[in-house]
């Protein structure tokens, strides 16, 4: 659902049945911070992307990082801040945000980009993500369902190291008045991707040229490199 209405709805109602936070994929901070502390420098400022309800951004500032975390569900921002007074929880759309150019030394998005739906969309989204952190030298790690090719997925901002499997449950979803859960059986068996990156100096403009002309005939078809 790309509509912030459609989640305002759904964060009130899941509020209102006693849901506090939630980690997608199932991955906390626990199962990430040994990849996350040997590529976020903590002298950097680290924009975390549809942040949600999650905890994520909270353990990391315990753990001495500098975190703004973004949103476009005014709702869950709003709760965000509430329970966690003193960290930065923004009503924004990361697609198109306001910050100015370079403001972040680090980004950190644990699963927007599996939101996006078509190769077009995605390079644009990681353009923007790239147009708000430090250039060259800022860091980009992505947590995704999706194995990103840096190629089709990401474009030529960004210098990535292989993209390595992390492994947890399945989730589905039976209700909409709570989250979904995971499947049965599942449980540290499916693989999700975990890809980091430094940005470089491309020619972005070239590329959104480029991807203004192909988007109309691109189809939804995922690749690794």
């Amino acid at each position: 659902a790309d509509n912030p209405t459609f989640w305002d709805k759904t964060y009130k109602r899941q509020g209102e049945h006693g849901r506090r936070s939630y980690e997608w994929y199932g991955l906390g901070f626990e199962h990430l911070d040994e990849s996350l502390s040997a590529r976020l420098p903590k002298d950097h400022a680290v924009l975390v992307v549809g942040s949600g309800d999650s905890n994520l951004s909270a353990d990391m500032a315990a753990r001495g990082w500098q975190v703004t975390s973004v949103d476009f569900s005014e709702e869950v921002t709003s709760q965000m801040r509430a329970r966690h007074p003193g960290l930065d929880f923004v009503t924004q759309d990361a697609r198109k945000m306001t910050y100015e150019d370079g403001r972040f030394g680090s980004v950190l998005d644990k699963g927007l980009s599996d939101c996006i739906g078509t190769p077009a969309k995605r390079r644009a989204y990681f353009r923007e993500l790239h147009r708000v952190v430090r250039t060259p030298g800022g860091t980009l790690v992505v947590v995704a369902q999706r194995p990103l090719s840096v190629r089709r997925d990401l474009g030529p901002g960004w210098l990535c190291e292989p993209r390595r499997e992390l492994y947890g449950p399945l989730f589905v979803e039976d209700s909409p008045n709570r989250p979904p859960r995971p499947e049965p059986g599942t449980d540290g068996q499916v693989a999700y991707y975990f890809l980091a990156c430094q940005s470089r100096v491309a020619d972005m403009a070239a590329e959104e040229e480029d991807d203004a002309d192909d988007e109309s005939a691109e189809g939804d078809l995922d690749e690794g490199e």
